[in-house]
């Protein structure tokens, strides 16, 4: 049998997030297929919405 990998569609890779003096995420991997979701969890303030305006483009690297 001969299967056929596809690139992923959504690779990230060390990303990093610090706002202020506060450090929301680092090291962050993950790669999501063509077809598969990510559910995102935590708290108030914990950045999920900054991971996904970054991974999205919505936050541009400083």
């Amino acid at each position: 049998m001969i299967t056929i990998e596809q690139p992923p569609k959504l690779q990230v890779t060390n990303l990093e997030c610090i706002r202020g003096e506060r450090r929301l995420f680092s090291k962050l991997n993950f790669t999501l297929n063509i077809g598969r979701a990510l559910h995102v969890k935590g708290p108030n303030g914990s950045g999920k919405t900054t991971l996904l305006r970054a991974i999205s483009g919505l936050l541009l690297p400083q």
